[in-house]
């Protein structure tokens, strides 16, 4: 069985359908009449898992980037909380804020060097098996990875910056008689 496929020019849809059923009567009379659609509907059905797979991508990887963020927050959150004593004798001894803010701040930034580079290298070698589902983007584009270090950079280092910042708070005096 054979079917027959139209492409009508029109302004309007109802232009299409007059102008579909005509020519179909003329061409086989006792074919079944099918519903002409606009372009723009079938290709929002052709592309539908598509559009559906990337709205998917796009939630789950907002939500690892959420999850994240709570993981650097709350180890960044316990390595205060363990060395509230040592911030405390530093903040004593003279230490500025932005000294102590940086040393809470240089711990972070050492674990995000570290995860960068390995979740760098694996993702060099997850390319291949993304690309069959890239459209017009090159998977191993150095473009994309620095949008996507520099996304997570910033993401962790605001997530760090809270507990950094209580650590920034803490009276000496409290510190000390807490130990």
């Amino acid at each position: 069985m054979q079917g027959m496929t139209f492409i009508i020019h029109a302004h309007t849809l109802t232009e299409a359908d007059s102008a579909y059923r005509n020519v179909l009567h003329e061409l086989a009379p006792t074919s079944p009449e099918a519903e002409p659609k606009a372009f723009a509907v079938q290709f929002n059905d052709a592309i539908s898992v598509e559009r559906l797979l990337s709205v998917l991508s796009n939630f789950f990887a907002a939500l690892v980037l959420l999850l994240s963020c709570v993981g650097i927050y709350g180890l960044t959150a316990s390595y205060v909380d363990q060395r509230t004593t040592e911030i405390g004798v530093c903040m004593a001894f003279g230490a500025t804020r932005m000294a102590v803010f940086n040393m809470v701040m240089k711990q972070t930034v050492a674990l995000l060097a570290l995860g960068t580079v390995a979740g760098g290298c694996l993702a060099i070698l997850a390319v291949h098996s993304v690309k069959a589902f890239l459209f017009q983007v090159n998977a191993a584009s150095p473009v994309l990875f620095g949008m996507a270090v520099l996304t997570l950079f910033l993401s962790s280092f605001m997530a760090a910056a809270l507990p950094a910042r209580r650590a920034v708070s803490i009276d000496p005096a409290q510190a000390l008689r807490a130990e």
